[in-house]
């Protein structure tokens, strides 16, 4: 059974996630390439992170409804 506080930490998950995503952008606009580059990669990486962070937050939901 999904607790309220599982749907509670799902949502800081995703808060978080946000977070991440904002500081790793910022770093993918440095001059420097190799940071750029980097970045980028890690964006693409994030952005499946919150995707599958905020399927389990519909999901729990769903259950917990």
């Amino acid at each position: 059974m999904i607790s309220q506080m599982d749907i509670e930490n799902l949502v800081k998950a995703e808060q978080t996630v946000d977070l991440l995503m904002q500081d790793i952008q910022a770093v993918a606009s440095s001059e420097s390439a190799l940071l750029s580059n980097f970045a980028v990669d890690l964006t693409l990486r994030v952005a499946g992170l919150k995707l599958h962070i905020k399927r389990l937050h519909r999901a729990a939901k769903a259950e917990a409804d």
